[in-house]
């Protein structure tokens, strides 16, 4: 007895769990997708299959007899593709296209696809006996595969009609399709890439395709390889620390031997994303809290790259246990009693710097006056003055200790300070522990190899590897009770992790998500039976995100969505005013949202971070979960976090301009990008940072063109970058921006403003532009 389908009444084989007509899930509530998933970015995997042979097959049988072949042929499809839990986007007559990742994505969407294709094939060969015996005609059948980003939307009320795809993806799966021999899978090199670990594909010549100008590379599928070893993972569900202990003893050793040092020591622990540099660090801490031994903490983040000392802040926060949530003039009164403490006579100098670090009102009147005329190495030499005597460690009770992670999104000034503290380590009793991913971004590879240049006597780096096999193993069985796990499926979750920690932390959530494991006194255990063969490849993190994400309810979807548009750390009161404008939502149901996403691992409580009570796990969730906004979306939501900010901070937004800057220029608000991006220059200017001024001045002038009229904010930007340009030497680019800035000047009052017309004239006489004359 076949499962009948509760949407379309239609009888199914046993074993199937979607509908080969509808798309239905079998035995489960048929899946309704809200509207704010109509529209998204995923990364999906198309499968496009023809039946060769269709046209002739078309002339020799009547109507209904090519109907139920047809029929045929389709239902045999269909099965493959939802075995698989692909989905039918079109059905084309004598061919179907299936998608593998929308709209619901799972951690192996290639492998699935690939799957389905070769199980497509072996099963039509029986079917294609059967015809040429019955009828006495000759099918074959031929199949094109590609992976990438799509656009997938809503049009109809079920699986079947829910999503379809457009794309180049979606088109370069159909030219393979065209051009496949008869019998054969053609794939795309990204195919390969992602599940070469599992199949055998043959190279075959480079294609020139319709639609495409250069020449693609094209695969012939041959098949399962004999031992289908993968590669993959990542890091822990409260896990022990495992592989990491040689490095950990090494830390510790370098800590205690610090508190006795007169000299210090930089450690740059390097890694890619997910290899366990934040595990290692944070066990690192508990170790270091439980020895008594001080330390201070601070962090780099990407949105935070155009605030300029962004890391010195945030250690002098930690230092100096400034609350959160504190007002200006108790931050202002914090810093000056610390300043007071360890420099009494210089401290009132040195406070309006440390003050601008804080973007605080300068307590001292004359300190704009005194900044402009001071250059940008001057102003970073007393800034490191202050920065020496509030972290540095003076008595013996001072942390010794740095700890900051993703140095790889510090700020440039932050860099530039941090290469003048590296070369004051041989005489400084100070141990920095950097962790940073190898990025090639240039200011952190400047950074990188100025510091090297100490020598490994000031800097040591350390390498984080892949575990091993046995290290692997020995995460897995401190997580899971691994001993009721069948031998297969226990080979499986390790070839998939391939000793990347949070890889196989992940792997494991997902199956929790599903409900296949169950949370025991003993560890992970089996609640049902898991299929070690469809255990699938995690194609990458975006994709173990995506699957993940996929299992959310509608309000905690679109909630991660809107706090990955805020930021890595978000507050709850920002998040709450997107929301309204995107989602009818109360705070109390958008806390208990809140508080479920802790608990399925995508946030953390972070309740004394300055930037919110809230922050993603990991930045690579937030930047996956962003990944799957539409541009359109994406420009909508910035605007929406640019007014709230603007809102919540309209007392103090000298704190956040560059955050409203940013929001409200990728928020297609060009008026107000270029009215704060106007301000973050001049902030910048204050501090004699030029680069960064010239960076947020450039960016306003190539937002002008958007806006009509903009004569006053245009005479601002050009008059600006002169000085900046004229500053830093390029004098033919300060003359343009002074020529731009006077004929700004015309079409404002051309009889007014003679005083700034005349103080333009001497810059550019001075620049030998005009004549004295």
């Amino acid at each position: 007895m076949g499962i009948i389908c509760s949407q379309c009444h239609r009888q199914m084989p046993q074993g199937m769990r979607f509908c080969g007509y509808c798309g239905s899930r079998l035995g489960d509530p048929p899946l309704i997708l809200e509207a704010r998933q109509r529209s998204q970015i995923r990364h999906v995997t198309v499968l496009f299959a023809d039946l060769a042979g269709y046209t002739a097959a078309a002339s020799r049988l009547d109507s209904e007899a090519l109907y139920e072949l047809v029929q045929q042929y389709t239902d045999l499809l269909s099965r493959e593709v939802y075995k698989y839990e692909g989905v039918i986007d079109k059905m084309t007559g004598d061919g179907i296209m299936a998608l593998f990742g929308a709209p619901v994505s799972y951690e192996n969407n290639t492998e699935r696809a690939v799957r389905a294709a070769l199980d497509m094939q072996a099963n039509f060969a029986l079917w294609r006996q059967k015809v040429q015996q019955s009828l006495g005609i000759d099918l074959n059948l031929r199949i094109g595969l590609h992976c990438g980003p799509v656009i997938v939307g809503e049009i109809g009320s079920n699986l079947l009609m829910d999503y379809t795809a457009i794309g180049e993806t979606v088109n370069l799966a159909y030219r393979l399709e065209e051009i496949a021999e008869p019998g054969c899978i053609y794939t795309s090199a990204e195919i390969v890439h992602q599940t070469r670990a599992l199949f055998e594909y043959e190279k075959l010549p480079d294609v020139t395709l319709k639609g495409f100008e250069r020449p693609i590379a094209c695969y012939r599928l041959l098949g399962l390889k004999p031992s289908s070893a993968t590669s993959r993972v990542r890091e822990g569900l409260h896990a022990p620390l495992v592989g990491r202990h040689k490095e950990l003893a090494s830390l510790l050793q370098l800590a205690d031997a610090i508190q006795s040092a007169q000299k210090g020591k930089l450690i740059l622990i390097c890694g890619e994303a997910g290899i366990g540099k934040s595990r290692l660090l944070q066990e690192l801490k508990t170790r270091l809290a439980k020895a008594k031994i001080r330390y201070i903490e601070g962090a780099s983040l990407t949105y935070r790259r155009s605030v300029p000392y962004w890391i010195f802040t945030d250690l002098l926060r930690h230092r100096l246990n400034l609350p959160s949530k504190g007002t200006p003039p108790e931050i202002s009164r914090s810093l000056r009693y610390a300043l007071r403490a360890v420099a009494p006579q210089s401290a009132a100098e040195l406070l309006p710097y440390v003050e601008y670090l804080f973007s605080l009102p300068t307590s001292d009147s004359s300190y704009p006056t005194l900044v402009q005329g001071l250059e940008g190495a001057q102003f970073r030499r007393r800034m490191l003055t202050a920065i020496r005597l509030l972290l540095y460690p003076h008595h013996p009770n001072q942390p010794r200790i740095w700890i900051l992670e993703d140095l790889q999104w510090a700020d440039e000034a932050s860099l530039s300070i941090l290469e003048a503290i590296v070369a004051d380590l041989p005489q400084t009793p100070l141990l920095i522990l950097a962790a940073t991913r190898n990025e090639n971004i240039p200011p952190l590879q400047k950074f990188l190899h100025t510091a090297q240049q100490a020598g490994s006597c000031v800097v040591e780096r350390i390498e984080l590897r892949s575990l091993t096999s046995e290290e692997s193993y020995a995460m897995l069985a401190s997580l899971a009770d691994i001993r009721r796990f069948p031998p297969k499926l226990v080979q499986s979750i390790l070839d998939h992790a391939n000793g990347i920690p949070l890889f196989l932390e992940e792997i494991l959530r997902m199956l929790l998500d599903e409900g296949a494991l169950v949370h025991t006194p003993h560890g992970l255990q089996l609640h049902r039976a898991i299929d070690s063969e469809a255990l699938g490849v995690p194609i990458n993190l975006q994709g173990l995100v995506q699957a993940r994400f996929d299992r959310l309810t509608s309000l905690q979807r679109t909630a991660l969505q809107c706090a990955s548009i805020i930021g890595h750390h978000f507050s709850g009161e920002i998040l709450q005013e997107v929301l309204k404008a995107v989602l009818p939502v109360d705070e109390q149901d958008l806390r208990k949202a809140l508080q479920e996403l802790i608990e399925r691992e995508f946030i953390l409580a972070t309740p004394d971070h300055p930037q919110g009570e809230f922050a993603f796990r990991h930045l690579i969730i937030s930047e996956a979960v962003y990944n799957t906004l539409l541009k359109k979306e994406r420009s909508r939501l910035h605007a929406l976090v640019g007014t709230a900010l603007e809102s919540r901070y309209s007392d103090r937004l000298n704190e956040v301009v560059e955050l409203l800057a940013r929001h409200f220029s990728w928020g297609n608000r060009p008026e107000k990008a270029i009215q704060y991006l106007i301000l973050a220059a001049q902030k910048a200017l204050a501090g004699s940072l030029y680069e960064q001024a010239q960076k947020h001045y450039e960016h306003a002038l190539a937002l002008l063109p958007g806006l009509e009229k903009a004569h006053q904010q245009a005479l601002e930007i050009h008059l600006g970058l002169g000085e900046v340009y004229q500053t830093l030497g390029d004098e033919k680019a300060a003359q343009a921006q002074y020529l731009a800035a006077l004929d700004r000047l015309s079409q404002i009052a051309p009889s007014e403003g003679q005083e700034l017309r005349n103080a333009l004239l001497q810059k550019l006489r001075k620049l030998s532009v005009l004549d004295p004359a």
